[in-house]
């Protein structure tokens, strides 16, 4: 087991050295360079044209004339010697720290919720759909899930918003602190992972329920309810964990979509916020974030594995 962990904990860390590589190169490839629109941002309106002077004196202020091993190697070693992951170019150089301090609470409660909805939702409702095959049930929960599964998640948060904050009024359109603001962007995010969970669910239900140990226990004279909660489930969960833990990391890149639409200020909105004004070290230490949680979430459902079954052996 500590073999186990230690290799995944290696390939970890590598997979987000290797983003954070990946998202601070694609930044400075990006057409237009950096010191203009940190300028633009900075020192005059965005309609406005910058002086070469003042290119120059960005490019000096945030080392921007260095190499670009150098940039990347100085935020590097700023974030493994101290934990610092620099200073923001556009909001006054306020510390990267501090902007997602308070950039993650609410991506996590946003996603958290999703993740909540998916569970509460998806499980239930696999499972009721399979043991009322072929019922009308059954056929209606099929059906909503194959339109729901069509639905991509900006589209749905935008019909969401027509219908009940424009319409009926019920939800204001954007905000953060309240249930009111976050019931829209929680459900919009929901919807397509819960319908690929009840899917998943329901076929592993039924792929179970005619496994021979399940005649056994029929035969046995068990109780429906037994043989469905003491067997049938714990058995047909375990494909539906791995799916969870994918569907986190599923969450959270539609956070960025979501976060934007809704106005929510999380990890997603700065990121995008941060992308357009090519706020490097704000970028790069997002895709750095929302790398780690999503790798640091699935090591903990791989090692979830065992709880379900304990048959499940890590070499």
């Amino acid at each position: 087991m500590h073999h186990y962990i230690a290799k995944r904990l290696f390939f970890l860390v590598l997979t987000i050295f290797a983003a954070s590589i990946l998202a601070f190169l694609l930044l400075h490839a990006v057409p237009g360079g950096s010191a203009e629109t940190i300028a633009k941002h900075t020192l005059v309106g965005l309609e406005d044209d910058v002086s070469e002077q003042m290119i120059k004196d960005v490019s000096a202020k945030y080392n921007l004339v260095d190499p670009l091993w150098k940039q990347y190697g100085d935020w590097l070693s700023g974030v493994v010697l101290k934990g610092d992951f620099g200073t923001s170019f556009i909001y006054f150089d306020t510390p990267v720290v501090s902007l997602l301090s308070l950039a993650i609470v609410p991506t996590m409660i946003l996603a958290g919720t999703s993740m909540a909805l998916v569970i509460c939702l998806g499980i239930p409702l696999g499972i009721y759909s399979a043991i009322h095959e072929g019922k009308t049930s059954d056929i209606v929960i099929r059906i909503a899930t194959v339109f729901s599964i069509s639905f991509p998640s900006f589209w749905v948060a935008l019909i969401l918003v027509l219908i009940f904050s424009l319409t009926l009024g019920w939800f204001p359109v954007t905000g953060y602190g309240s249930i009111q603001n976050l019931i829209l962007p929680a459900v919009a995010l929901a919807l397509h992972p819960t319908a690929v969970i009840i899917r998943i669910v329901r076929t592993s239900m039924l792929e179970t329920l005619g496994q021979e140990y399940i005649t056994y226990t029929i035969a046995k004279g068990l109780s429906f309810r037994q043989i469905i909660w003491n067997h049938a489930v714990k058995n047909a969960l375990i494909p539906v964990i791995t799916l969870l833990g994918l569907y986190f990391g599923h969450l959270l890149a539609g956070t960025v979509i979501i976060e934007n639409i809704f106005a929510w200020p999380g990890i997603g909105k700065l990121l995008v916020d941060a992308v357009f004004s090519h706020d490097i070290p704000v970028v790069t230490s997002c895709i750095v974030v929302i790398m780690t949680i999503f790798l640091a979430v699935n090591l903990g459902v791989d090692l979830l594995y065992h709880v379900v079954d304990p048959r499940i052996r890590y070499e």
